[in-house]
Parts: C-alpha cells; sequence; structure tokens
C-alpha cells in the first residue's frame, strides 16, 4: 500500500500531531476529534502528489485565558493541511513559509499560512490553514467591486514580498530560479514532447532558447535577486475578509528576477478570465491595470521599458508553463496546449 494512506490511519495521525503540533499551540490541552479529506489525490502504485485537510477540534488547557467561564470557549477548531510529493521533498516549503513568518508575514493583512512542521519520512509539510475565497471565485462570480479590491492587495503583497532583503539568503529552490531549468526543465520538457507531441518539438525548442537567452541577458547585468513566490496566479490568493489576503503554494519561491511574478500574474489573469471564464479582453486589461498600479505605487519601481520587457519574458514563461500542463498531464489535452503555443508564436516572432 502507498505510504501516503498512512495520513488516514488515526492511529499514524493522532500520535504525531499530539507529538508534534500539540507544542505549538501552549493553549490547547489535547486533540479531541480528528477529520480527514482529501484535497488533492494523485496517488498512484508508490508515488504521489497529495494535499490532506484536517479538521481538529482541540480541548483548551484550564489555564488558558481562551477557556475562563463559559463552556463553549472549552475547545477549539484548527484547520491543518499536509502538503506532499513523493519526488520531491516539501522541506523548502516549511523553510519558506517560516522564511515568511518570521519576517512580516505572521499577522499583517498582508499574510502567510502558518508552517507547523515538516514529515521526512513522507515528505511532507504541516501548515495551519487560511479559510477564505480565492480571488479567481471573485472574478469567476463576477463580483467586480471585491474582485478589484482584492487585485489592489495582490499588487501589494507581492510589493512587499519583493522588497525583502535577499543578502546572504539561499534560495530555498534552486532549480527553479532559472527557466531552463524550473520542472519539468527545458531538457525534460523538449524530451517529453518530442517523444508524444512531435509536431511540436522545433516550437518548443524555439520558445525556450528565446526565452533562456533573455533571462540570462538580463540576470548578467546584475547580481541583485528578489525574492519571488514562483506560482503567481489568482487561485493562489486567498481573501481571508475584506481588508486581509494570504498567498498559498510555496513549492516554488526561490530568489529570482521580481518581473517574474508579476508577468506570470498578468498572464494567469489574461488566461483565467478571456480562455476559461469568456471575460472580454477590455476586462482582464482593466483588471490587470489595477494590480500593476498597486504593484508599482508599493514596490517603488518605474515601469520602464527595460522592467516591461522583462515582464513579457516571464509572461510568455507562464504561458508555456500553462501549455507544459496540457501537453505533459496524464490524460493530455493538447488542443488547450496548441492554442497557447500558436499565441506565443506571435508574440516571440516564430515562424
Amino acid at each position: 500500500m502507498n505510504k501516503i494512506y498512512k495520513l488516514f490511519d488515526h492511529e499514524f495521525v493522532r500520535p504525531l500531531l499530539e507529538k508534534k503540533l500539540l507544542p505549538l499551540y501552549p493553549e490547547a490541552d489535547k486533540i479531541n476529534q480528528i477529520k480527514i479529506s482529501w484535497v488533492k489525490k494523485n496517488v498512484w502504485e508508490t508515488t504521489y502528489h497529495a494535499v490532506i485537510r484536517f479538521d481538529l477540534t482541540i480541548s483548551l488547557s484550564r489555564r488558558s485565558p481562551l477557556c475562563e467561564t463559559a463552556a463553549r470557549h472549552k475547545r477549539k477548531k484548527l484547520l491543518i493541511f499536509c502538503a506532499a510529493h513523493s519526488n520531491e521533498p516539501r522541506r523548502n516549503v516549511y523553510q519558506a513559509l517560516n522564511f515568511l513568518w518570521k519576517h512580516g508575514f505572521d499577522c499583517s493583512y498582508l499574510t502567510v499560512p502558518r508552517p507547523l512542521f515538516y514529515e521526512p519520512s513522507l515528505r511532507a509539510v504541516f501548515y495551519q490553514g487560511v479559510a477564505g475565497n480565492t480571488l479567481y471565485h471573485y472574478l469567476a462570480t463576477e463580483q467586480w467591486t471585491k474582485a478589484d479590491h482584492f487585485l489592489e492587495l495582490a499588487g501589494r503583497w507581492f510589493a512587499k514580498l519583493h522588497s525583502m532583503p535577499t543578502k546572504n539568503l539561499r534560495s530555498f529552490n534552486k532549480n527553479n530560479s532559472r527557466i531552463e531549468t524550473i520542472l519539468p526543465g527545458r531538457a525534460g520538457a523538449l524530451k517529453i514532447i518530442g517523444q508524444r507531441h512531435d509536431q511540436h518539438f522545433a516550437t518548443y525548442r524555439a520558445i525556450y532558447r528565446i526565452l533562456a537567452q533573455r533571462e540570462r541577458q538580463f540576470l548578467k547585468l546584475t547580481l541583485r535577486r528578489w525574492l519571488i513566490h514562483g506560482d503567481a496566479h489568482p487561485e493562489n490568493v486567498i481573501c481571508l475578509s475584506t481588508k486581509k489576503i494570504a498567498l498559498i503554494d510555496y513549492a516554488d519561491m526561490c530568489l529570482g528576477d521580481w518581473a517574474r511574478d508579476i508577468g506570470a500574474f498578468c498572464q494567469q489573469l489574461d488566461y483565467m478570465l478571456t480562455s476559461r471564464l469568456r471575460f472580454s479582453q477590455e476586462r482582464a486589461e482593466k483588471c490587470k491595470e489595477i494590480f500593476l498600479s498597486a504593484y508599482f505605487k508599493y514596490a517603488k519601481v518605474k515601469l520602464t521599458p527595460e522592467a516591461e520587457w522583462r515582464m513579457e519574458t516571464y509572461y510568455c514563461l507562464a504561458a508555456l508553463r500553462t501549455a507544459n500542463y496540457y501537453f505533459l498531464k496524464h490524460e493530455p489535452q493538447a488542443e488547450k496546449g496548441e492554442r497557447l503555443l500558436e499565441q506565443l508564436k506571435g508574440k516571440l516572432n516564430i515562424e
């Protein structure tokens, strides 16, 4: 049996959480109830890529200020998530969250999930979840006033991230720092495309060559690197309240060019709004304008032609990564990948 199923065995889970989780909550006395459910279930014979949710009810210690009078205060609910990958250790996710939690993202209106612990035997990171709707939800349901507000907060969130000092900071995911090595990597992607979709091999090779060359051209000009999220899109923005958002999914966090987050977020806005939700390009442009205005205001970065060129490079990278998903997934959707390739050929002047 695949070892990830151990996380559905209460005889395994309860001692694990009591040992590693309870010490992080001084107000807690014991765990009363545990409800376990799948969020993402990609489980094969021996490998897995999974996200699991734990709904906990804990008893509060009598010494806790939360447990002074009424019986209703004697218990507390906790929402815990576990992200696990058999082939990609998630220790870097724990380390990234822990760094952010200790450097200004712990309790502000621009926040992140609380890191809890890393379990090496399962290559799994545990963290306290954040409850709310995604930014994508507000876009999809046409709640434009709220969507516009959260787009502005998202711009401010990325500005805060990119302004963090990175001197002597190691990259949390070194392979993710460059276009040529972002999973599945240039060589890996070309190999699989050549095997499964040979008719697109030449186009793929040309796109990777142009984008990697552009990135090298800029990075040669500066030693500076920025802390970037690495997977910036509206479904990773969680709206906790009218004044508070969090970003989730830190597997790709690394040191790189700030333009990568911004270009990727704009591409995903375009793609989700026009291709998936069938809204007008005018609507997409308005959403991007709100996001970009907030970002450049709070990041105190000028929107120069060079910055636009870099953002376009990573805009194209995000489109290519989306095409990778459609071409390389277990059940490919080649027609969606082909549409993205046609758009990229036009943007990059590829015949």
